[in-house]
């Protein structure tokens, strides 16, 4: 939604510019195609997807207004290598954790007095954490 708050300002622009009276899936490329004129973006898809949103609104209105299926542009997100961490570098990262937290943060006791009115009869009475 927030994407659709930048994005289609620029398009309505531009249809307006070239004298378009309807939204069409033909302008919604040209829009792109302006906007990303060398190579398909993850942009791309997301402006697609802004349009068909707006579209889609602006045909319940207007029966010529044409919406942009799902897909027309495909996402070619590349996702980053996944690392697996081994049991050695979990054990390597929580004895450094537990290095660098002091011992006074580490153990945290929480008191319920009898006579507090604010703590709920549901609050515990100690509460121990990294122990």
């Amino acid at each position: 939604m927030t994407e659709a708050a930048y994005l289609l300002p620029d398009f309505v622009t531009f249809t307006d510019n070239r004298g378009e009276q309807t939204d069409t899936v033909a302008a919604a490329l040209d829009w792109m195609k302006t906007r990303e004129p060398e190579v398909v973006t993850t942009v791309s898809p997301r402006r697609i997807t802004a349009v068909r949103g707006f579209a889609g609104y602006l045909s319940g209105t207007d029966s010529a207004t044409q919406v942009a299926p799902p897909g027309l542009v495909p996402c070619n997100r590349r996702l980053g290598q996944v690392f697996r961490y081994s049991d050695a570098d979990i054990a390597a990262i929580m004895t450094a954790a537990k290095e660098t937290i002091p011992v006074t943060a580490a153990l945290l006791v929480v008191v319920k007095r009898e006579s507090d009115p604010f703590i709920s009869p549901f609050t515990p009475t100690a509460t121990l954490a990294l122990a």
